[in-house]
């Protein structure tokens, strides 16, 4: 019965190795599918909580004082504001 004991690993060496596979699998990232774009595609829990997002926006927007005294202002500044944030990401 000795031979079997010694031949088999103690517990702390054991533990070791149980952390060590642990902090391997944690540090792998998973691969995530990307949501649909196209709404007819989504899942009733997606389409809901982009409309949330879409609504809540809409507010935020209504109740800018720069939107309510002149909106194709507030507009126009936001678009040309995007455009530049897009020519710097994608300067070709």
């Amino acid at each position: 019965m000795q031979p079997l004991a010694d031949a088999l690993p103690e517990l702390p060496k054991l533990m070791t190795s149980c952390r060590a596979q642990a902090s391997r699998k944690s540090k792998v990232p998973v691969k995530k599918k990307p949501e649909p774009t196209d709404f007819s595609q989504m899942k009733p829990a997606q389409k809901r909580k982009l409309l949330e997002d879409e609504t809540s926006k809409f507010t935020e927007v209504l109740s800018n004082t720069a939107f309510k005294v002149n909106p194709f202002e507030a507009i126009g500044k936001h678009f040309r504001k995007r455009l530049k944030q897009e020519e710097e990401e994608n300067p070709n």
